[in-house]
């Protein structure tokens, strides 16, 4: 999840991204696929418990892929993260849990769903001031 959205990012043009990963094989599979896309040497890869012990300052945009459940326990951490009018991506959602997850956010993020493909949606949201 978070190689495959970092290295999609650097393709389009963002900054060079820290993927933060909780499933330690997800590590160095990011790794390979960076190196395998030709980015390998622009992505820091970290494991999400050193990332909770070494937070990175504020993003613009942060990009999460994992399932409802982490994503809704994950929320006060993740909404620190995304300065005042950033944005924030989150997929891995089926469409049955769409709503619970952006009620989630809601305080933090005007969210809303951005797109639905196959029962899987992805709700986009704003950084409250």
């Amino acid at each position: 999840g978070s190689g495959i959205l970092a290295t999609g990012a650097l393709q389009r043009g963002a900054a060079p991204p820290l993927a933060v990963d909780t499933d330690p094989q997800a590590l160095p599979a990011t790794l390979e696929n960076a190196r395998r896309n030709g980015v390998a040497q622009r992505i820091t890869v970290r494991a999400a418990e050193a990332d909770a012990r070494e937070p990175d300052a504020p993003v613009d945009i942060l990009l999460a892929n994992i399932l409802a459940e982490p994503l809704e326990a994950l929320a006060p951490d993740l909404a620190k993260r995304v300065v005042p009018g950033g944005a924030i991506v989150l997929s891995g959602l089926l469409a049955a849990q769409a709503d619970q997850v952006a009620a989630r956010y809601a305080a933090w993020f005007d969210i809303a769903t951005a797109a639905t493909r196959e029962g899987w949606v992805r709700l986009d949201g704003i950084r409250h001031s």
